[in-house]
């Protein structure tokens, strides 16, 4: 929404990159320890079955928090940026002495840009 505010420096984007990959290294750190390949035999040949092994507990828990971690969470900060900027713009009024025709067209390219990024929030909670 104010894009002027805050600077991006050349010393941020890398410590934001380390925090990203370092959660994604430890999030997923827990299927080298618990991910196995299980060999079994079916039809006279041997078969590698990769599985998680987990106490059935921590198994349910460690799946409800890579579901909220990577989706809920994402999801409910998609839903608030784009609800903040729809707002935003929705309650602007263009500076100057009000004219029809003017405000007319400001209102549907209010309503395009409003439709759009509904679809775009539609479109993400589809694909994942």
């Amino acid at each position: 929404m104010y894009p002027l505010s805050l600077r991006w420096t050349k010393s941020r984007g890398p410590i934001i990159m380390i925090i990203i990959w370092g959660s994604a290294f430890g999030l997923s750190s827990f299927q080298l320890i618990h991910g196995k390949a299980e060999k079994f035999v079916m039809g006279g040949q041997e078969i590698y079955d990769c599985t998680e092994v987990w106490e059935e507990l921590d198994g349910k828990i460690y799946t409800a928090l890579v579901f909220l971690i990577t989706f809920v969470l994402p999801m409910i900060i998609l839903t608030f940026a784009y609800s903040s900027i729809g707002w935003k713009m929705w309650r602007h009024t263009s500076p100057g002495n009000a004219d029809a025709s003017r405000d007319q067209q400001q209102l549907m390219a209010k309503m395009k840009v409003l439709r759009t990024k509904l679809d775009r929030v539609c479109l993400i909670s589809l694909t994942v």
